[in-house]
C-alpha cells in the first residue's frame, strides 16, 4: 500500500457535486484531492452527471431552491463568459406548464424571482399558443416562463470545475475510495482500490448512488436516500426542427413530461416511465415508448422523429427531493441526494459547502436542509408547487 501526503481536504465524488466543492476549496488555497467514485468500466453508463440532460429552472416548490438556482445560473453563464463557451449555457428559456388551479402559487414564484432580479412572467394558453405554436396547449394551460434559464452541458461543467481545481494545485483521481477512518492523529485515513492511502484533514462524500453504502460500510451512518435509475430519450437535432422551439426547455406538471432542446441534441423525459430498480444502462423499448407518448402530447411533431439513443445514470434520491447536506462528525461532511437535480444548483452547493468546511459555521441557506436522520421526507419528489 502507497501512503500519499496530507491534504486538507479529500472530496470522495468527482462528478458535478463534487467537482463544484473541490474546485471552491482549492481556489481559497485550501489543498484539494478529488476521488471519482465510479469505476472507470461503468463511468460512461452509471455517472449521473455524464447522463444528465442539464436543464436549468428557477421554479421550484421551495424558496431554497429558487435562490440556489438563480445564483448557480449566473456563475454557469459567468463560466461561459470565461471560458469561451466551457458549459454551453443555452439561454433560450423555460416553461414550467400547468393549469389556472396553480395560478396563485405560479404568482408567488414569479414575485420571488423578480426580487432576486430575475426575470419571469406568467403566460396564458392564448400567449402561449402564439409564442410557441409547435407546442400543442390546452385553454386551461398557464406557464411560467423564465428566459435567463434553459439548460447546460453538464459534462462540459463537470470538466471546467475540475480543469479549474487542477489549474490551482489541486488534483482529480480515477480512483475509488474503499474505505476511510480517522487515525490516531485526528486526520482521515482514506483507502482506494489500488491499495493507496491518503491522508486527509476533512473529507466530503458527495459519491452519489454510493454515497449511502460508502457511509453504511465505513461509519454505520444510515441516510435516507436510495440509488436510483434515471433516463431521457435523445432526438438528433436535424430530426426535431419544427418540433420542439429552438434552444427551449419545459416541464409538463400536468403529465410529467419535459423536454430539453440543445444545439445538437433534444432530450425527452418523463416522471415515473424509468424503472427505478433496473440494471440496464440504455432505456428499454417500453420505458422509450412511454416517455415519448408523454412529451409527444405537447411535442405531436416529434411523434415520427426517430429515436438517436438513450441516456441512463443512477443518482442517489429522497422520496421529497431533498439533498442531504450535513456534517456528521468532526470533520466528515456529506453532500448527496440530489434527485437528479444537482446540476442546476452545483455552482452555488459547492462554494457554500466550501464556506462551511472552511469557517466551521453553516451557511444559513443549507440550514434550510438540515433534519434528522429519521426524517420521514413524506412529500413526493416531483412536486413543483
Amino acid at each position: 500500500m502507497t501512503a500519499a501526503g496530507l491534504v486538507d481536504v479529500a472530496v470522495v465524488g468527482a462528478g458535478v457535486i463534487g467537482s463544484s466543492i473541490a474546485h471552491h476549496l482549492q481556489i481559497q488555497q485550501t489543498t484539494t484531492i478529488a476521488f471519482d467514485s465510479i469505476e472507470p468500466a461503468r463511468r460512461a453508463h452509471h455517472s449521473a452527471s455524464a447522463n444528465s440532460g442539464g436543464i436549468i429552472r428557477a421554479v421550484h416548490s421551495r424558496p431554497e431552491e429558487t435562490m440556489l438556482t438563480i445564483a448557480s445560473s449566473r456563475a454557469y453563464r459567468h463560466i461561459d463568459a470565461t471560458l469561451g463557451g466551457a458549459v454551453s449555457y443555452t439561454e433560450a428559456g423555460f416553461a414550467f406548464i400547468t393549469d389556472h388551479s396553480h395560478r396563485r402559487a405560479v404568482l408567488d414564484r414569479i414575485a420571488l424571482m423578480r426580487s432576486l432580479d430575475y426575470p419571469a412572467e406568467l403566460l396564458d394558453a392564448m400567449q402561449l399558443g402564439r409564442r410557441w405554436p409547435e407546442i400543442s396547449w390546452r385553454t386551461n394551460d398557464i406557464a411560467l416562463f423564465e428566459p435567463a434559464s434553459g439548460s447546460i452541458d453538464v459534462s462540459g461543467a463537470l470538466t471546467a470545475f475540475q480543469h479549474s481545481l487542477i489549474a490551482h494545485g489541486g488534483e482529480v483521481t480515477p480512483e475509488t475510495v474503499t474505505g476511510f477512518a480517522p487515525a490516531a492523529d485526528g486526520h482521515w485515513v482514506v483507502t482506494t482500490d489500488d491499495e493507496n492511502e491518503y491522508h486527509a484533514t476533512t473529507v466530503v462524500i458527495a459519491a452519489g448512488p454510493h454515497t449511502t453504502e460508502l457511509l453504511r460500510t465505513t461509519r454505520h451512518h444510515e441516510l435516507p436516500a436510495t440509488p436510483t435509475r434515471l433516463g431521457v430519450v435523445e432526438i438528433a437535432s436535424e430530426h426535431s426542427r419544427g418540433g420542439i422551439p429552438h434552444g427551449l426547455s419545459f416541464i409538463d406538471d400536468i403529465t410529467g413530461g419535459y423536454a430539453i432542446s440543445r444545439p445538437e441534441i433534444t432530450y425527452l423525459g418523463a416522471n415515473g416511465r424509468v424503472s427505478p430498480t433496473d440494471s440496464q444502462s440504455t432505456l428499454t423499448d417500453g420505458e422509450q415508448d412511454a416517455i415519448r407518448d408523454t412529451v409527444n402530447i405537447r411535442l405531436p411533431a416529434l411523434h415520427a422523429a426517430p429515436t438517436a439513443g438513450t441516456r441512463v445514470g443512477t443518482d442517489a434520491t429522497t422520496s421529497d427531493g431533498r439533498p442531504l447536506i450535513e456534517q456528521l462528525e468532526p470533520n466528515l461532511f456529506v453532500c448527496s441526494g440530489f434527485s437528479g437535480g444537482g446540476a442546476k444548483i452545483a455552482p452555488e452547493i459547492g462554494r457554500l459547502t466550501a464556506q462551511w468546511v472552511l469557517t466551521g459555521a453553516r451557511p444559513e441557506l443549507l440550514s434550510r436542509y438540515a433534519h434528522s436522520q429519521d426524517d420521514a421526507h413524506a412529500t413526493p419528489v416531483f412536486s413543483y408547487l
